[in-house]
This record gives structure tokens, C-alpha cells and sequence, in this order.
């Protein structure tokens, strides 16, 4: 035994000559080092997670999530509001602070920063908090922890932000976009009021005729949707933009179990048949509308059309 340890040792240390850093490009940035020890914060994490056993049980598959929280704070507040988030992260965790500009997130720390989009009441700015690449585990500990902060620092919202919760499957085992469409919003995970750049992706689909949602798939759903489905090819990734809107920041159990509905709804999207979710789309929609290349039609078919369908003019 000893040998073979041995050989593995040797095995690494060779390896080691060839490592690189990912944490480089941290020292751009203001930046807060994480202040719980492991132990202290592993025990956090457990303790959120009860509330949500039955939930993690029933998944089969990994999943990793990510997220990004809007809010408006006052300039002043901002740097306690640092030093409270150090403490909700561990040693291994860090935060990366630019409050001037958006930076594209490296999927490893925490970001606070300054956001582009919304309409800041009088005196105070747009930031966003995006999290790290995560198990799917550590979202009640990390929402439940940070929007207590946000409320103790009395950040405020408004129709113009949310929260995005970025979902993931580990394998590539392809799931279909238009199943987790039908389980998202069986789960309410849409129920949230609209707001601007969340037009509704299941009237989108579910209004028209199955032989029309590829179409509507590859030209016509974007990111400004409730969600986001433009990189789904990529792990079935999706981005979950219906939470948010007045008030979201002081609804964080609504919140938070939105998101647990969305992880069951992948679960549903991955174990139910086909067979059997096509019964229930039929049964619960419309399917009535139609995208028409109106290329195709003259100028007197034009006229007859039906308003409501989508006229596509592209060649």
C-alpha cells in the first residue's frame, strides 16, 4: 500500500510542474476573502437543506445552478454590505468587487457590481451579486443568506429587476426544451407579475402549433424571455428570468421555492415519457396559432391572414 501511495505521490508532483492558477485574474479587484471556516459553514449549509430534503431526494441527477440578484442600494451602505457577505462565505470562497462596470463572471467566486439595467430611485445605484458555478445544494443556505442581507441593508427593487437562476444538468444527456417548458410552469415557476424583458415563453410556444415550435425555438425565443434557453444545447442550461419585479427582495421564501420547483421540474423533464407529456400539453393548451412565411402568399392571402398568428418576412 505504502508503495503504490508513493507512486501516486510521485505521479502528482510531476503533474504539479505543469499546473496554472485560476484565481489570477482575481487580483484586478477590490476583493474580500471568505471568513467562515469549513466547518462552521458546512454546518450552515446542512442546516438550510432540511427544510429542502425531500426535494434533493427525489433528484437523480446532479445539477449545477447559478444565479444573479439585482437591487438598488445606497452608494454609503455598500461597504458594509461587503463585509457581510465575506462573512456569509467560506475560506475557500472570495468576493470580487468592481462597483463601476459589469464584468463577465469566471463561474469559480462571488461578484458585487455595478449593473446597466433598471431605474435606480433617487440616491441610490444598480448593483447585482451573481454567485459562482454551485451544487444545486447550496442554494437555500446562499439565497436565504444573502437576501437577509439585502433587507437588513434595506436595498430596494422595482418592476425593472429580478433574480436569474441559472440551471444545468452535469451529463449531456439531451432533455427536451419544450417537456421543461410544460413542467416549469406546471411547478408556477412563470408566477411572477411581467415585467419589462420577461415576455412569456409558454404563450409563446403553447399558443402555437406543435409543428411550429422549432421554428419559434431556433428564430424566435431569446433572452428576453421568463426564460432564457440559448445556450439549452450546453447541459440544458437555462436561465430562469421570472422572479422579480417591486418587492421580490423581501418575498425570498417565494423565492426560494421557485427555485426548488424549477430543480423538480428538470427531474420531471428527465424520468417522465414523452408519450405522456405530449396528453398533458395537449390537454392544458391552446396549440391554435400558426408562424406563416409570408413569402409564400400573395398579396390577397396577406390580407385574409389572421393577425394574431406570427407573419415572418425573413428570406
Amino acid at each position: 500500500m505504502t508503495k503504490v501511495i508513493s507512486q501516486q505521490v510521485e505521479q502528482i508532483l510531476k503533474a504539479s510542474q505543469h499546473w496554472s492558477n485560476d484565481n489570477l485574474e482575481s487580483i484586478q479587484f477590490h476583493r474580500l476573502e471568505g471568513l467562515l471556516e469549513n466547518a462552521v459553514f458546512n454546518q450552515r449549509l446542512l442546516a438550510h437543506l432540511q427544510s429542502y430534503q425531500t426535494v434533493y431526494e427525489s433528484l437523480t441527477r446532479s445539477l449545477i445552478c447559478g444565479f444573479e440578484i439585482e437591487f438598488y442600494l445606497k452608494p454609503e451602505a455598500l461597504a458594509g454590505l461587503e463585509k457581510k457577505i465575506a462573512q456569509c462565505l467560506p475560506h475557500t470562497q472570495m468576493l470580487l468587487v468592481d462597483t463601476q462596470q459589469v464584468h463577465k463572471t469566471n463561474g469559480q467566486h462571488f461578484y458585487l457590481m455595478h449593473e446597466n439595467t433598471g431605474a435606480p430611485p433617487l440616491g441610490y445605484e444598480s448593483y447585482e451579486i451573481v454567485s459562482p458555478k454551485l451544487d444545486a445544494r447550496f442554494l437555500p443556505y446562499y439565497l436565504s443568506t444573502l437576501f437577509a442581507q439585502l433587507q437588513a441593508f434595506h436595498a430596494l427593487d422595482n418592476d425593472s429587476i429580478g433574480f436569474h437562476l441559472h440551471i444545468s444538468t452535469v451529463d449531456k444527456s439531451p432533455l427536451s426544451p419544450i417537456a421543461l417548458i410544460y413542467f416549469l410552469d406546471e411547478a408556477g415557476a412563470f408566477a411572477w407579475e411581467s415585467r419589462e424583458f420577461t415576455r412569456d415563453i409558454v404563450q409563446q410556444f403553447f399558443d402555437y402549433r406543435p409543428q411550429d415550435w422549432e421554428v419559434i425555438y431556433r428564430q424566435i425565443a431569446r433572452k428576453c424571455y421568463n426564460l432564457n434557453l440559448l445556450h439549452f444545447n450546453e447541459h440544458n442550461h437555462i436561465e430562469l428570468r421570472s422572479i422579480g419585479g417591486k418587492h421580490y427582495i423581501t418575498q425570498s421564501q417565494k423565492l426560494l421555492d421557485a427555485a426548488m420547483n424549477a430543480l423538480l421540474a428538470f427531474e420531471k423533464t428527465a424520468t417522465t415519457p414523452h408519450s405522456e407529456v405530449a396528453e398533458k400539453i395537449i390537454q392544458k393548451y391552446a396549440l391554435n396559432h400558426s408562424v406563416v412565411q409570408t413569402s409564400e402568399l400573395s398579396y390577397q392571402d396577406l390580407l385574409a391572414l389572421n393577425p394574431e398568428h406570427i407573419w415572418q418576412g425573413n428570406g
